[in-house]
């Protein structure tokens, strides 16, 4: 059987429902057991949630079993593998139509009168 061939990205995990006394360093902690790290993105602000990226998928799928379900500072987090990242459009937020392709100067159906 040939190595496992580690993606450039990494593999991702999607820590959610973490509090706001969760630091970076509590992630790097719990999750560098499982492998070496290649990067941590923490939010700021409410939700308050992570993706901890790994070098190595076996890593990546064993830190998502074995910590799915545990507390972090004081809080049972949700951990799963993260979707792929999309690029190039939109991400699934409000989009005004001016950016649908509609044109400012076409009657929108709401706008005409029956």
């Amino acid at each position: 059987m040939s190595p496992q061939r580690d993606n450039d990205d990494g593999y991702r995990l999607h820590v959610g429902d973490l509090t706001s006394d969760c630091r970076k360093r509590d992630l790097e902690d719990l999750f560098s057991k499982f492998g070496p790290l290649k990067e941590i993105w923490l939010a700021s602000y409410a939700p308050f949630y992570a993706f901890v990226v790994f070098r190595n998928k076996m890593d990546a799928e064993d830190a998502s079993k074995e910590t799915d379900g545990e507390k972090l500072a004081g809080q049972r987090m949700r951990v799963s593998m993260a979707r792929p990242r999309q690029f190039g459009g939109p991400r699934n937020r409000f989009v005004t139509d001016k950016y649908r392709g509609r044109d400012d100067r076409s009657p929108d159906r709401r706008d005409r009168r029956y």
